[in-house]
């Protein structure tokens, strides 16, 4: 009997345990779950305004903006001077590429007096693919003041510089990089914009902060020589590449990992020692055949060396 009941004790022990892990799993089921969620309350409750909003949203961040309209469109019906469908229904509309009308929502949210940051964005985004780019601009500009966004600063400098304001370009970065504590993103992009701006102390100067601060310094490394060579400090530029690649020898000598082989592998190739990248790349990939970025960057190595007479 008291093995019987010590079976029974260990079956709800288990049950319990079960049902912990079950909770855990749960806790954060995603849109999907979400979505259904909030449908089931929409059967009790059909016209429930802030339910098809909640929906809609949901809906368009799964990927689904035809269903997301459907929502937000009927709770339009339901609400028609609500400006929080207005927005939805502007962030959705452009989502399916319908401009115009989605600009029109965007607008109408915008002079609501409450702007969001995001609102201000998009209608950027739809000025910028309709080629009103100074429209665009001031989008971005007051979507930024509102809110400090990493991809809003990325998008508007390369909009700038698709229209050459490279100097406008690299102070909104440079804002941006300040603003957000230094993303690297936007450390990187300022970077680029600064080298095509032949600025070369001042990309030099953004590198050495990283490597300051990065306890793997190997791609920083490379960075540096990379613009030492376009600003013609070839001396510089070649203490900078075997200074990567010690370091690169350093970090291998602990992990020899995939991805530090290939990191190794493009110091290599920087310096012209086509056949020892050939031969980092192809052990990366026999410890990660799918790493795509070994297997290209491999390929691309064999065309060249195809080419050499």
């Amino acid at each position: 009997m008291r093995l019987h009941h010590g079976g029974f004790l260990h079956a709800g022990f288990a049950l319990v345990a079960f049902i912990a892990i079950v909770s855990l799993v749960s806790a954060h089921p995603g849109l999907h779950h979400d979505i259904e969620r909030i449908s089931r309350l929409l059967e009790f409750d059909p016209d429930s305004v802030p339910l098809l909003l909640e929906r809609g949203y949901l809906r368009r961040l799964d990927g689904d903006a035809e269903k997301a309209l459907d929502d937000l469109q009927r709770a339009r019906v339901l609400a028609p001077s609500n400006l929080d469908i207005a927005r939805q229904l502007g962030l959705t509309l452009s989502a399916l590429r319908r401009d115009a009308e989605a600009e029109k929502e965007l607008t109408r949210h915008i002079a609501g007096g409450n702007p969001a940051a995001d609102t201000l964005a998009e209608r950027a985004r739809i000025h910028a693919r309709n080629n009103r780019p100074d429209a665009a601009l001031i989008d971005y500009a007051d979507s930024l003041a509102l809110f400090g966004d990493i991809d809003v600063y990325l998008e508007r400098s390369r909009l700038q510089i698709s229209l050459g304001r490279f100097e406008a370009a690299a102070a909104g970065l440079r804002s941006g990089l300040n603003r957000t504590g230094g993303a690297v993103s936007i450390r990187l992009a300022l970077i680029r914009v600064e080298t095509q701006r032949a600025e070369y102390d001042e990309v030099l100067k953004l590198i050495d902060e990283m490597l300051f601060r990065q306890g793997i310094k190997t791609q920083w490394l490379m960075r540096r020589g990379h613009v030492l060579r376009v600003a013609g400090r070839v001396r510089q530029a070649d203490q900078a590449f075997t200074e990567a690649l010690s370091e690169a020898n350093r970090v291998l000598s602990r992990n020899r990992s995939a991805i530090h082989l290939v990191s190794r592998a493009k110091v290599y190739r920087a310096m012209g020692r086509r056949a020892e990248a050939v031969v980092d790349l192809q052990a990366a990939i026999v410890r990660s055949p799918r790493y795509t970025e070994a297997v290209a960057t491999l390929k691309e190595l064999q065309a060249e060396g195809r080419e050499q007479p």
